[in-house]
C-alpha cells in the first residue's frame, strides 16, 4: 500500500516538473500594490496614539488618524499641555491650551492671561517691588538701543535674581509669575515656578506680534484666555537701583518707571 502511494506521488511530481515550462508561459504577473495608492501614507510619527494599520507590503507605511500637532512651532501657535504646538482651529479636545508661541528662536510662549499678585489668573496692576535697590546679578540697562537686543534679555535669569533679592523687599511682579499655575497644566514644564517675568526684549517681540497673539487669545476666550491689554506691562529688565523697564502695549513706548510705582500689569512667559 505504501509503495503504491509513493509511486503515485512520484508520478504526480514528475508530471508537474515536465509540464512546468509550458504552464509558466501562461502565467500572468502583477506588480506589488503601491502602499500610498491603497491609503497607507503615514508613518508612526504622523499618527495619533498607537491605533493604526500597517501596509502588508511595507510595514513602515501606515493608515491612521493623523496627529494634529505641528512638527515645527510658529509664532501664534497654541502651546498645549502636551508641550506641542497646534493651530488654534485644530486644537484637539483632549489638549488643554497653555500659552501662545511668540519667539520661535528662543522657544518662548506667553501665558493665556495676566496674573494677580497671588499668581492667580486675572488682571491687577502692581509694583515691580516694594522698595528700591540695585538687585544683585541684574544688569543696569540704561541704553534704549541695547535694552531690547543685548542687555538684560534673559527673563528667566532676571526673574531668578529678583526672587533671590532681599533688598527690594517683596518682589511683587516676580512672585506673581512664579506662583502662576494654569488650570490646564498637567506636565512639569508649565507648573508653578516654571513661569517667569519677560525681559524688555521679550515684551518688544510680543508687541511686534500683538495683533496675531490677541487674535488667538480671543479665539481661546472660552477656555479662560484674555487678550493683552492696552496698558503697561512690567519686564524683568532693571534700569537702575530705583527703576525697572516696562512696555506699553500694543506698540510701545517703553519706560523705566519707579520699582515701587503701582501702574503696570504682569503677563508670565515660559520656555517650551
Amino acid at each position: 500500500m505504501h509503495t503504491q502511494i509513493k509511486q503515485c506521488l512520484y508520478s504526480f511530481l514528475s508530471l508537474i516538473l515536465i509540464s512546468s515550462p509550458a504552464k509558466a508561459s501562461n502565467l500572468d504577473c502583477y506588480a506589488t500594490p503601491d502602499c500610498s495608492a491603497l491609503g497607507y501614507t503615514m508613518t508612526e510619527a504622523d499618527c495619533e496614539g498607537t491605533h493604526f494599520v500597517r501596509c502588508p507590503t511595507d510595514t513602515s507605511k501606515l493608515f491612521c488618524k493623523p496627529n494634529l500637532y505641528k512638527s515645527t512651532c510658529e509664532v501664534g501657535d497654541v502651546l498645549g499641555n502636551d508641550k506641542k504646538c497646534y493651530d488654534a482651529v485644530n486644537l484637539p479636545q483632549s489638549v488643554k491650551p497653555i500659552a501662545i508661541v511668540f519667539d520661535v528662536e528662543n522657544r518662548l510662549a506667553v501665558a493665556l492671561t495676566d496674573v494677580k499678585k497671588d499668581g492667580s489668573a486675572g488682571s491687577e496692576s502692581m509694583s515691580w517691588s516694594a522698595t528700591a535697590c540695585d538687585t544683585l546679578n541684574l544688569e543696569n540697562c540704561t541704553t534704549t538701543d541695547t535694552v531690547i537686543t543685548t542687555c538684560g534679555t534673559d527673563g528667566r535669569a532676571n526673574t531668578n535674581a529678583m526672587l533671590a533679592s532681599t533688598c527690594n523687599g517683596t518682589a511683587y511682579a516676580a512672585n506673581a509669575v512664579s506662583a502662576y499655575y494654569p488650570s490646564g497644566c498637567s506636565a512639569d514644564f508649565c507648573k508653578a515656578e516654571k513661569w517667569f517675568l519677560p525681559s524688555l526684549r521679550d515684551l518688544n517681540i510680543i508687541s511686534s506680534n500683538n495683533s496675531a497673539i490677541n487674535t488667538i487669545l480671543l479665539l481661546l476666550s472660552s477656555k479662560g484666555a484674555s487678550q493683552l491689554q492696552n496698558a503697561f506691562y512690567w519686564s524683568s529688565t532693571e534700569s537702575s537701583y530705583a527703576n525697572a523697564w516696562s512696555f506699553g502695549m500694543p506698540i510701545g513706548p517703553m519706560t523705566n518707571g519707579g520699582k515701587s510705582y503701582n501702574y503696570a500689569f504682569v503677563r508670565p512667559v515660559l520656555h517650551y
